[in-house]
């Protein structure tokens, strides 16, 4: 079967990935959505002089969103197993809460590893007081962006400011030093979830304050009527239980799978 890749414009791949969030109602996560996401290309997908769907793969054959439409799906597989045998393919980064795109490459799977667990909030999560006398959380302000660019760097040239002007940098303090800082993320796109993070001063680690953070920062996000994602590496055993700890659960995880030759 001839199918064929056209590539996308930047214009119809930011529309293609909207809709495709926009429609799944959920974020996934800031890395994937932000990071390998946005490093793939995006093709149409046609058949004959059908278009299929939309798929995005890396530099290294790397199948990172895929998406049909619901009347080409009964082409999925030949699709795949094409692409296989081309060698345009040779792994996928897939959620489980992308459970079609997840389903079809489950089919073809080789091995399967677990890149990050993807959490939400729990139902009756636990109040977490201060393991500290004399802490204060709050909103950061500009003097704190300098301490909390010290504490975790950050990822780009004006990201913390840009973090703090949009309210979403918050700090523990104590007797004005900065000891644990927190992000509340907001994408513009999918409005309605906050992903969730945080990093304590090296010399205040292990006592307790990064749960205590997440906990106001839930607090925060609930005030302001939104659902809460955070997500950690599947080897970050700390930021797990610091997560759970504070009233988050892994529900989901990011997969990284590996396909068999066709």
């Amino acid at each position: 079967m001839n199918f064929s890749l056209k590539p996308l414009s930047k214009e119809e791949t930011a529309e293609f990935v909207w809709t495709y969030f926009l429609k799944l109602g959920h974020t996934v996560d800031d890395f994937y959505r932000k990071v390998v996401v946005k490093n793939a290309v995006a093709y149409e997908v046609g058949y004959e002089a059908e278009t299929l769907g939309i798929c995005m793969i890396d530099a290294k054959k790397s199948l990172v969103l895929w998406a049909f439409r619901d009347a080409a799906m009964w082409l999925a597989q030949a699709w795949m197993e094409a692409m296989l045998t081309a060698w345009r393919i040779e792994s996928a980064m897939v959620s489980t809460r992308q459970t079609r795109f997840l389903s079809l490459c489950l089919e073809y799977q080789k091995s399967i590893m677990i890149e990050s667990y993807l959490f939400e909030e729990r139902p009756n999560r636990p109040k977490i007081t201060s393991p500290m006398p004399d802490i204060a959380f709050l909103p950061a302000g500009k003097k704190d962006i300098e301490a909390c660019k010290a504490i975790i760097g950050e990822p780009y040239e004006g990201y913390l400011q840009n973090l703090q002007e949009k309210e979403g940098l918050f700090v523990l303090e104590k007797m004005g030093q900065v000891l644990c800082m927190g992000e509340l993320r907001v994408d513009a796109a999918i409005p309605a979830f906050a992903d969730l993070g945080m990093a304590t001063h090296p010399e205040y680690r292990g006592k307790g304050l990064a749960s205590f953070m997440v906990s106001n920062l839930l607090a925060e996000v609930n005030r302001r009527g939104l659902k809460a994602n955070a997500a950690c590496d599947f080897d970050n055993h700390a930021s797990k239980k610091t997560l759970e700890k504070a009233g988050m659960m892994a529900s989901h995880r990011l997969l990284k799978i590996s396909f068999e030759s066709v």
